[in-house]
C-alpha cells in the first residue's frame, strides 16, 4: 500500500476524513478535531484555493495514510499535497 491514498466521492455527504491504515485490520478514523487531521485539511484546502478560486468539490474527501518505516505518520503537508492534487485533477 502507498503511504497515502486519496479518494473523492461526489455522491457522498460532504465530509473530510483522515484514516490511519492498520496492518491487521480496518483503517482507524482519526477524530475531526485531531491536530493531524486539522493540519492535513488546512494544507490541502489552502493549496487548492491558492490554485483556483472556486468552490471545493461536493461530497466526501478521504485520505488513508500508512505509517512510515520509522513509525511516524507522513508529513501533514505531504498528505495535503496529495489531496490537493486529487481535487485539482
Amino acid at each position: 500500500m502507498n503511504a497515502i491514498q486519496v479518494s473523492l466521492d461526489a455522491h457522498a455527504p460532504t465530509g473530510f476524513e483522515v484514516l490511519l491504515a492498520e496492518p491487521d485490520g480496518p483503517p482507524l478514523r482519526l477524530e475531526r478535531d485531531d491536530p493531524y487531521t486539522e493540519l492535513v485539511e488546512d494544507s490541502a484546502f489552502g493549496l487548492v484555493l491558492s490554485e483556483r478560486l472556486c468552490p471545493l468539490p461536493d461530497g466526501s474527501i478521504s485520505a488513508v495514510v500508512s505509517r512510515l518505516e520509522s513509525g511516524a505518520l507522513p508529513d501533514a503537508d505531504e498528505v495535503g499535497r496529495a489531496i490537493a492534487r486529487r481535487i485539482l485533477l
